[in-house]
């Protein structure tokens, strides 16, 4: 029985053809490094303390420590370094527009930085899109259960849509001296929230597989064809 590209089982109590599923090693690469199982709390609390560096980090590990897609994965996780590389040099033109603008060329610089973080942005969401597609591909190899492919990918949106509003829209304001009304602290807040929620959700399913994949990789390579 096949499945559809990226469809979960429905049951462990039915045993599918997954080498049909999934095809084989031309269709898939080996991960880069030993996969490893790790905590969600761990993981969340040293991303808070680090201000988002391990964050970053624990991306690249998991594009590095997962099979990836022929013809649709980069070869090499170092791509997913680029939306943090982006958004760190976003920061020199708006720093600059705060130290050494003034009238229009502050205003080129500051919006010129907004740009490029919004750049930065688009460039996560859409990794982070397509490893949510690779990693359902991997749950099903697993024949694990994780519904990466609809809420997860909405926690997606959610997440990357209100922390970029709340990045870009609401801190804009601030920066500039604009006034802005006495609700806007609560919506700047709930923008916040809404974002650090949003990603976390999304990113505990993506633990889940990455954790079961760790603990089961003989089971995952046979069912993408990596053993033969």
């Amino acid at each position: 029985m096949a499945l559809p590209t990226g469809q979960l089982p429905l049951s462990r109590a039915h045993p599918v053809d997954y080498h049909s599923v999934m095809g084989n090693s031309s269709t898939w690469r080996y991960p880069r490094a030993n996969p490893k199982e790790r905590s969600g709390a761990l993981v969340a609390g040293l991303s808070l303390v680090t201000f988002g560096i391990y964050l970053a980090y624990w991306v690249y590990r998991l594009h590095a420590e997962t099979p990836s897609r022929v013809g649709k994965d980069p070869a090499t996780p170092l791509p997913v370094i680029l939306p943090f590389a982006v958004a760190g040099v976003s920061l020199v033109p708006i720093v600059a527009s705060g130290v050494f603008g003034s009238g229009d060329v502050q205003l080129w610089l500051f919006w010129g930085g907004m740009a490029i973080n919004f750049a930065a942005h688009v460039l996560y969401l859409m990794l982070s899109w397509k490893l949510s597609d690779r990693l359902a591909e991997v749950a099903a190899a697993d024949r694990l259960r994780v519904p990466i492919l609809s809420s997860g990918k909405q926690n997606l949106v959610l997440g990357m849509t209100s922390i970029a509003l709340e990045n870009i829209g609401m801190k804009s304001l601030s920066l500039l001296s604009i006034e802005t009304p006495s609700w806007f602290e609560q919506v700047d807040m709930v923008l916040l929230i809404l974002g650090i929620s949003g990603l976390w959700n999304w990113g505990r399913q993506c633990l889940v597989v990455a954790n079961s994949f760790a603990a089961n990789e003989e089971r995952v390579y046979s069912a993408l064809g990596l053993d033969e």
